[in-house]
């Protein structure tokens, strides 16, 4: 049998091909992949807790009252656990998860100073308030979809049944364009 020596050119080149896909010091961009797993980070934790206080609250009934506030509560879970992420990480609790973390870009396109005030806020807003509204209209429109369309339940039903699917394809689409964006450093 042939054994490779770890100085022939072919192993040298797989051995430089392994070093390449490690992240080097100098580059602070962290990758689409670790970016991929950051955003399902968090929406996988929400079934996940639903799931948990549904069981529990098989053995304690008493907790049932809290499945139907469900949505609220996570609500105020997720803000504090991102608020208390934010001030004191610079990220997300699934930034933070994955060693990523926010910083200000500045007007040369350099990794700028930590977060202000108002960046954390705006942070916060889209991290917690932004999903949980997604969710609600989502859940709307899943009890809405067994009826057609009628003017006669109102215009804004109307209109909701009709707009709700182009608008949430229009996001997913701006979301998907955005990671194509930042995978070819258009970001």
């Amino acid at each position: 049998s042939h054994k490779s020596d770890p100085s022939t050119p072919s192993v040298k080149r797989s051995m430089n091909l392994l070093y390449s896909f490690e992240p080097s010091a100098t580059d602070a961009r962290p990758s689409y992949f670790e970016l991929l797993l950051e955003n399902q980070m968090m929406p996988s934790l929400k079934p996940a807790l639903e799931y948990i206080l549904g069981t529990a609250s098989n053995r304690y009934p008493s907790l049932l009252g809290s499945l139907k506030w469900f949505d609220e509560l996570y609500l105020v879970f997720q803000l504090i656990i991102e608020r208390h992420y934010l001030k004191y990480y610079d990220g997300s609790f699934a930034e933070n998860f994955y060693t990523l973390k926010r910083t200000v870009v500045t007007q040369d396109n350099k990794p700028g100073s930590v977060l202000l005030r108002r960046h954390k806020l705006t942070s916060l807003f889209f991290l917690v308030l932004v999903p949980y509204l997604k969710s609600k209209l989502d859940r709307k429109y899943e009890a809405e979809m067994g009826t057609p369309p009628s003017r006669e339940e109102g215009e804004i039903k109307f209109y909701f049944k009709k707009l709700y699917p182009y608008f949430d394809s229009s996001l997913s689409f701006l979301k998907f364009g955005y990671q194509v964006c930042y995978m070819y450093d258009y970001t």
